[in-house]
């Protein structure tokens, strides 16, 4: 999905600070926390781990949260090909 960052920050953070999440600014992530496969928190530059049900990356198009996620379309079946595909 692509969006506006000026639209989409506001709109993402007063989500979640009205859902309850914490926002940390100025914080850098260097990697995701990780249980049985499944993201479950981040680590920060200076190692601290932050637990969270649910990772946002609202990190840019460079983002490490993608590079660093499960891959899941992989775990999602295979789409049959059809006449429109070129068989």
């Amino acid at each position: 999905m692509n969006c506006y960052r000026r639209e989409f920050d506001p709109w993402i953070t007063k989500f979640v600070l009205n859902a309850g999440a914490e926002l940390k600014t100025s914080t850098l992530i260097i990697s995701l926390l990780k249980e049985d496969g499944k993201v479950c928190g981040v680590i920060d530059e200076f190692k601290n781990k932050y637990e969270a049900p649910v990772v946002i990356g609202a990190d840019g198009a460079i983002s490490m949260v993608a590079r660093q996620k499960p891959k899941i379309l992989e775990l999602l079946p295979k789409k049959k090909k059809s006449r429109r595909d070129g068989l």
